[in-house]
């Protein structure tokens, strides 16, 4: 389950993982999510990196245990599952992620997909054109007389609506 700590001097995302996750029951981490910055890409992927949460050890701190290392794994927003098409997750990373994405509520999936979907449309609004690396087919448009629609080239720009009279376009 994902929680929002506020606080003035922090404003972090922190994962908990329930009580029926097994060993990882209880663990926190905080949570960081790494987007595509290719507007024209149509990959659902957010890269998630967990970091342990330290307790507050006191002075005491010679003697906590190590904490484990961070992991960085791919979920696909689109398909609600761990992404196995674009990472090389074994082992541990694996196990923690399939365990992350087997935790996720609804709502968790319904924030994680509107946080991708306005990071997204923030690249693709502030990308100079020049610089947009899209693909099709140049040659079938001048040919045929294709007509391509901006969804088509950059799937996660704002639909414009026209309506005259009476249709919407």
């Amino acid at each position: 389950m994902l929680t929002e700590i506020n606080t003035p001097k922090d404003n972090r995302i922190v994962f908990a993982f329930p009580p029926d996750s097994g060993e990882l029951a209880g663990q926190r981490y905080h949570l960081g999510l790494r987007f595509c910055d290719n507007p024209a890409c149509r990959c659902g992927v957010i890269h998630v990196g967990l970091s342990p949460e330290s307790s507050d050890l006191g002075a005491d701190s010679d003697q906590a245990e190590p904490l484990p290392p961070s992991v960085e794994f791919g979920i696909d927003v689109h398909r609600r599952e761990l992404d196995a098409q674009g990472s090389r997750q074994r082992g541990v990373k694996q196990q923690l992620g399939t365990a992350f994405v087997g935790a996720l509520s609804t709502e968790d999936w319904t924030s994680l997909r509107r946080i991708f979907y306005a990071y997204k449309r923030k690249v693709t609004d502030e990308t100079p054109d020049d610089e947009i690396e899209a693909t099709f087919d140049a040659d079938d448009i001048e040919r045929a007389s294709t007509m391509v629609s901006l969804q088509e080239v950059l799937p996660y720009a704002e639909r414009k609506v026209v309506d005259i009279e009476g249709r919407r376009f």
